[in-house]
């Protein structure tokens, strides 16, 4: 008996070391064959592109780029094999067939994704992240890129390049200006700043010339009536100013000067300077613009037909996002003055003027904003903006000197917005 369990407990011994030695050339002979494709995705600036889909397609394995673009797929075997890549904004890419041989390290030259305004996310029309081509609701883009390439100073200038959007100077002294859409006059147009109707009646009567077009990322214009999502001056139309957040570190300054009617100059500076940290959470822009424009008085008359200008205008958005909790902070601020003036006799005061409108204004504005991602599918915003409007205006005849006014407008916006995108056909 005993003869017996000590040969039983040899050939368990036997088995145990034949059973472990199989399971551990297994594994190496795993890792031998284990390879992977390393490789970067960037758009046409060469910036990385974030949270882009990157698919090897003949494996049926996906991942999604880091931070900074990059991207590492694991897989076993070999053959024939090409990687496809999409990103909402940009063209799909699919790369060519390749064999992947005997290396276990594949890198991959750049991926360039080129930007699509049929890709395009915009937010405007339905309140919700929508791919252009997908919007229910029309919706109208001007890029950064676009507005560069146009030249705009102001956001008066940027809205210039939508068709059946106006832009009309309406005060031969205090040249305010409006927009129209579809023809219908500017009090029946919303003006957003990221998706906020914080910009109220008064600040939008001088307030296309007073936004630089530094601060602005992308504009977006809906035509026709929008008044459930944003109020009752939204019947004419929308238009949703999305602030700078910076790609990559930088600066840039400009400075231009024109001349009206051959002897008036319009001096303009901007300066932006953006920071980028590292592994991209932290994103800073600041911003800095000054315009001053000499009155113009074209047909002699003693009168302005293009009113004195001065702008100075300076703000910063933050971002960062935290990993560890999938939430990003912003907060953005801003300050603007403008001095107008039209009609004749400058340099006197307002009321020892034979005509004169003259206007100061003051304006600031402060945000702060969280988004928390709870799944891909489920994401909370809440933002509260506080937008406060100060405005010293004389508009006078015959060197009346009770012609002087004085408007406060402080204006306090908070908005909580939970979308769930998980359901197959609705939104919630």
């Amino acid at each position: 008996m005993k003869n017996k369990l000590i040969f039983i407990n040899l050939l368990l011994i036997i088995f145990t070391s034949f059973v472990m030695s199989t399971q551990e050339v297994v594994k190496i002979d795993k890792d031998k064959y284990k390879k992977a494709i390393e490789g970067m995705v960037v758009d046409e600036d060469g910036n990385g592109i974030y949270d882009a889909t990157v698919i090897l397609v003949e494996k049926n394995i996906s991942t999604r780029t880091s931070r900074t673009g990059r991207f590492v797929i694991e897989f076993l075997g070999g053959g024939v094999l090409h990687i496809e890549v999409s990103k909402p904004g940009y063209l799909p890419y699919s790369t060519d067939f390749y064999k992947t041989g005997k290396k276990v390290l594949i890198k991959l030259p750049k991926i360039v994704l080129v930007s699509s305004p049929l890709e395009e996310v915009v937010v405007t029309g339905t309140a919700t992240p929508k791919k252009y081509r997908e919007a229910p609701v029309k919706t109208a883009v001007a890029t950064k890129k676009e507005i560069e390439k146009q030249g705009a100073q102001t956001l008066a200038d940027a809205l210039e390049m939508f068709t059946g959007v106006r832009v009309e100077n309406n005060c031969q002294n205090c040249n305010f200006t409006q927009v129209r859409i579809n023809g219908m006059e500017g009090k029946y147009s919303q003006i957003l700043i990221n998706s906020l109707p914080v910009f109220s009646a008064l600040a939008g009567v001088y307030g296309l010339e007073q936004i630089p077009s530094g601060m602005v990322e992308k504009i977006e214009v809906v035509k026709g009536g929008g008044s459930a999502l944003y109020g009752g001056n939204a019947v004419a139309g929308v238009v949703n100013i999305i602030l700078r957040e910076p790609v990559k570190s930088g600066s840039q300054f400009s400075f231009s000067q024109g001349f009206i009617n051959s002897t008036e100059p319009d001096t303009l500076f901007d300066f932006n300077n953006d920071y980028v940290s590292k592994d991209l959470n932290s994103r800073v822009t600041f911003f800095a613009h000054y315009q001053r424009r000499e009155p113009m008085d074209y047909d002699e008359d003693g009168f302005s037909d293009l009113g004195e200008l001065t702008n100075v205008s300076f703000g910063s958005n933050f971002s960062h996002f935290f990993s560890a909790v999938n939430g990003k902070f912003k907060l953005n601020a801003s300050a603007i003055f403008e001095d107008r003036r039209g009609g004749n006799k400058f340099d006197l005061p307002p009321h020892f003027a034979d005509i004169a409108e003259a206007i100061q204004t003051y304006r600031v504005d402060v945000g702060v904003g969280w988004e928390q991602i709870f799944r891909k599918s489920s994401v909370l915003k809440i933002n509260q903006v506080y937008s406060y409007t100060k405005r010293e205006s004389y508009y006078g005849a015959e060197q009346d000197p009770d012609a002087y006014g004085l408007t406060d407008n402080p204006l306090f916006y908070t908005d909580i917005k939970y979308n769930n995108f998980s359901l197959k056909n609705h939104n919630v």
